[in-house]
């Protein structure tokens, strides 16, 4: 389905960064949008193309409720994860709680929204976006969960071979640094733990893309708009690198 022909979308992990910017980039294509964050109400209408539901990614029984409520109110046309709770810091600084919730939400959140949405956007020739991350490619030691964007590569190929034979469409996009409440946090997380500056930080974590600046969530919210387009049909079953150059373009 294109952006002209808009449909309906869930943004999963839509009410800030990434997910907020693709919610709101749809909107105005003429899409209408489901918004979803850890709270919220179940399915409530905001007006007349916005509604809002609250989901917890950790729930598998909770994903399949409020995926049912959405599909009372109207089919999908496309999914959109993009949830996180992945925290900066090395295998010897984070702890087994931060492990776990990561693992919940990024991993196993991704997982089960996949299994709940795909059958029926296979049907309707929809498409599933999982928003991943550079960091799947590029190893850090003080990036240590960027192993969880590995497995999410996986998952989204594997995924792609099984579900777009059947009508679907299946993209992974992996943004580099980009300028959101995550991306603030994890600065000063890394300046902590270096003991350095969060300018010398924020430098280290986002100097690297070619325009030694954080990439806006717009642009990347532009982007996977356009893969719900025609333009999706050629990289259809592809994992885009969407980093402004940060790993220099080695990949």
């Amino acid at each position: 389905m294109s952006s002209e022909q808009a449909g309906n979308a869930w943004i999963v992990g839509g009410t800030r960064g990434i997910g907020q910017a693709v919610a709101d980039e749809l909107w105005q294509r003429g899409w209408t949008v489901v918004i979803s964050g850890r709270e919220g109400p179940q399915v409530k209408q905001v007006d007349d193309r916005r509604w809002l539901a609250g989901v917890d990614t950790r729930d598998s029984a909770d994903v399949v409720r409020t995926h049912d409520r959405i599909l009372e109110r109207m089919p999908l046309d496309a999914v959109v994860n993009c949830a996180s709770a992945s925290a900066g810091g090395s295998i010897m600084t984070l702890t087994d709680d931060a492990w776990s919730a990561a693992i919940e939400t990024k991993l196993l959140g991704y997982i089960r929204v996949c299994r709940t949405c795909l059958p029926g956007l296979a049907a309707r020739g929809g498409a599933l976006v999982n928003v991943i991350g550079a960091s799947a490619s590029v190893a850090t030691a003080d990036y240590a969960m960027g192993c969880l964007g590995a497995a999410l590569v996986h998952l989204t190929r594997g995924l792609a071979q099984q579900w777009c034979p059947e009508g679907a469409r299946v993209f992974g996009v992996n943004p580099g640094p980009t300028k959101t409440e995550r991306l603030a946090t994890l600065i000063r997380t890394t300046a902590e733990q270096n003991q350095s500056t969060v300018e010398q930080a924020e430098a280290a974590i986002a100097g690297s893309t070619y325009r030694q600046k954080p990439l806006s969530p717009g642009s990347l919210a532009h982007l996977i708009a356009e893969l719900l387009g025609p333009a999706g049909e050629a990289v259809n079953g592809s994992v885009l690198l969407a980093d402004g150059g940060s790993t220099g373009g080695w990949i």
